[in-house]
């Protein structure tokens, strides 16, 4: 056997790129002439906020006001999420007809499952038993399901002006009980937006009663007017009292995810009773380790990184760490 001789030379130079010689060091002083730039046209999504791209016109604006600033920044994180949960529903489309496994107590009001006849029902019988085993399967349009939870937000929110709480707590909880039934794979997605929308509602009105009790006393008189970076020490005792008394109620939700998507729901309240609400997300991130359903487990996940930035001083290291155990436990 003879090896085949190579000019390494050669074959160096021959595959090596063109140089040429610059007129002046890259890093030198020296400003080198503007490169040439071609207009680009770019299809611009209105409904994502982008901070690295701007208008033209954004050169002769004078600088923001800081105070608006605040605002801007906290505001970017809901338009993400609005963006994002649109972009789901769009592309997860959902079919028709849903069929369930079961029928939750919460959907039977409006859901119209389809009835069979007893002689229907005994010739399917004869014809397929495997089929007719699996009767308990349930057939309900996706218009029915979405209206269904648009009234169970609309019932939660009534319930809640009438002063009857634990109506309103009760409601979500069964909705945030939807999402353990991953049967239905192509509705989840759908299914996912319509019950993080009732969460997102439940915890904007549960921060503001605490905030109306940690500014106002029961005959409406002004106690205090709290800062944007107030601390759990400026909190009155009747606001924590209430704050605890919610995160109890929640803590005894025997199912593990219905519990984990309501503490979300409810995560900034945190702040009227710590200085650091970030070692409660810990505990959570630490809790969705007991989801054994990899498709519930993974969007709980997706609902407790939108929750961890409205905290003030959110750490993005905890982010990481949700996705982390998320790979890891795969």
């Amino acid at each position: 056997m003879e090896f085949r001789p190579r000019n390494y030379t050669a074959e160096r130079e021959s595959h090596a790129l063109p140089r040429l010689r610059a007129d002046a060091h890259p890093l030198s002083a020296t400003p080198s002439p503007p490169l040439p730039q071609a207009d680009v046209v770019e299809r611009v999504n209105c409904d994502f906020f982008d901070p690295l791209r701007g208008n033209d016109n954004e050169a002769m604006v004078e600088p923001p006001d800081p105070d608006n600033l605040r605002d801007v920044v906290d505001n970017h994180p809901t338009k993400e999420w609005t963006s994002f949960r649109r972009l789901l529903m769009q592309r997860f489309p959902v079919t028709k007809m849903v069929s369930m496994s079961s029928m939750p107590d919460l959907l039977m009001r409006s859901a119209k499952s389809h009835e069979k006849s007893s002689t229907s029902t005994h010739l399917e019988e004869l014809d397929d038993p495997q089929k007719f085993a699996d009767e308990g399967v349930k057939v309900i349009t996706w218009q029915e399901y979405v209206s269904r939870l648009q009234e169970l937000k609309d019932e939660i929110n009534r319930s809640w002006l009438a002063e009857d709480r634990v109506t309103s707590l009760k409601l979500s909880i069964k909705a945030a009980k939807l999402l353990m039934d991953t049967s239905v794979s192509e509705f989840y997605p759908t299914l996912f937006v319509l019950v993080t929308d009732i969460m997102d509602m439940l915890g904007e009105l549960v921060w503001q009663r605490i905030k109306r009790k940690a500014e106002f006393t029961e005959d409406g008189a002004l106690l205090c007017n709290l800062a944007e970076n107030f601390k759990a020490s400026d909190i009155c005792s009747d606001a924590k009292e209430t704050c605890n008394n919610w995160f109890s109620k929640i803590g005894v939700v025997q199912e593990l995810l219905p519990r984990i998507y309501l503490e979300l729901a409810i995560l900034p309240c945190w702040r009227y009773l710590l200085d650091q609400p970030e070692d409660s997300l810990q505990r959570l991130v630490m809790m969705t380790r007991g989801l054994g359903d990899p498709v519930a487990s993974a969007y709980c996940r997706l609902y407790m990184a939108h929750c961890a930035q409205k905290l003030v001083s959110h750490d993005i290291g905890i982010l990481v760490n949700v996705f982390a155990y998320a790979y890891f436990n795969v």
